[in-house]
């Protein structure tokens, strides 16, 4: 099944924060337009859930749990995307979860966790995919950002803008 205004026939994509919200939506959108998947997340049983909707669509899905502010479980992540598929097409960045503290009261190790996930785990994402497409001499890389990163959303989203700016 693809779309008639955007085929993705044949392509291959990778999807981080795919067991729900933005990351199921636009694994489930790829396959809708003919791409074949592999999913990431650290939520397993919310990843097999997107893994069945895109079988079901016909195409094929690669759960694989992966907490995306880990490098080490990232460079795993695309070791098994190299063993399964052998490519990489496309890279839409979505996995991080915010935390929540005031400015008075936020602890550090807060901040660090929400910058680890969404700044420093999403740039070895690029990474890792960039490195192969520029091998391959093509890809595309999506990466979700917030109007968080341009002004906060309330006293207690503090950690949350700082990365997504």
């Amino acid at each position: 099944m693809t779309h008639p205004l955007f085929d993705l026939s044949g392509r291959v994509a990778l999807v981080s924060g795919a067991a729900s919200g933005m990351g199921r939506a636009m694994s489930i959108g790829f396959a809708e337009c003919g791409a074949d998947l592999v999913l990431a997340d650290i939520n397993e049983t919310g990843m097999q859930e997107t893994a069945g909707v895109i079988e079901k669509l016909g195409r094929h899905a690669l759960p694989v749990v992966c907490d995306i502010s880990q490098p080490d479980q990232i460079g795993a992540l695309f070791e098994q995307l190299d063993r399964h598929y052998g490519r990489i097409d496309i890279l839409g960045n979505v996995a991080g979860e915010g935390v929540r503290g005031t400015p008075l009261e936020i602890a550090p190790e807060l901040v660090q966790r929400a910058y680890q996930n969404l700044a420093v785990g999403r740039l070895y994402c690029c990474q890792q995919a960039a490195k192969r497409m520029l091998a391959a001499g093509k890809g595309s890389i999506i990466n979700i950002v917030s109007i968080a990163g341009l002004t906060a959303l309330g006293r207690s989203h503090l950690a949350y803008s700082m990365a997504m700016g």
